[in-house]
This record gives C-alpha cells, sequence and structure tokens, in this order.
C-alpha cells in the first residue's frame, strides 16, 4: 500500500504553530513556510526575520529547535529535508503582514 502524499498545507498549521513557539523564544519572527520537490524529494523551507537581520547561527539553532519538535510529533510521515533562512531583500510579499 503507497503512503498517500501530502503537501505542506496538508500540515502548514501545525509546522507554523510549533514554529512561532520556537521564534517567541529566540525572538524571531516567522516569515513564512514553503514547500518545494526536488529529486532527493519533499524540501520544507522554513524563513525567519528580525530586525537587523538573522545569523547563521540563530537559523542553525532554530533548525535543530524545530527538527526535534516536528520529530517529537511526528506530522510530517514521510521523507523530507528542512531547511532554515531569512528570506532576503528580493523575498516575494505574500501576505498583508509582509508588507
Amino acid at each position: 500500500m503507497k503512503i498517500e502524499e501530502k503537501s505542506v498545507e496538508y500540515y502548514r498549521t501545525q509546522v507554523e504553530d510549533i514554529a512561532k513557539k520556537i521564534c517567541a523564544d529566540m525572538h524571531l519572527a516567522l516569515y513564512d513556510v514553503d514547500e518545494k520537490m526536488s529529486g532527493k524529494g519533499r524540501i520544507i523551507i522554513v524563513y525567519l526575520t528580525k530586525i537587523g537581520g538573522v545569523s547563521l547561527d540563530e537559523c542553525a539553532r532554530f533548525s535543530r529547535a524545530l527538527s526535534e519538535e516536528l520529530e517529537t510529533f511526528d506530522l510530517i510521515p514521510e521523507r523530507y529535508y528542512l531547511e532554515v533562512s531569512s528570506p532576503g531583500l528580493e523575498r516575494p510579499l505574500k501576505l498583508k503582514s509582509h508588507w
């Protein structure tokens, strides 16, 4: 029996809720959660922001914390890769709060 693969929309709310809690603890803000498929599989991309910018160390600490939480709650049943980044200057403005 094949496990049906679900898009990030299926578990977005839960991932965002967990990410927002971690962001609050780390004095960061969640900018967006996205996904893409590549040759190696599903990639969940989390974008962080804060006044003055997000450091590489902050991205790494956030990534470890989010990975632990996602594994604990087993939200994403299939194999995935997690990327954590700042949105950058050329970021798309998707939500009203991004303006």
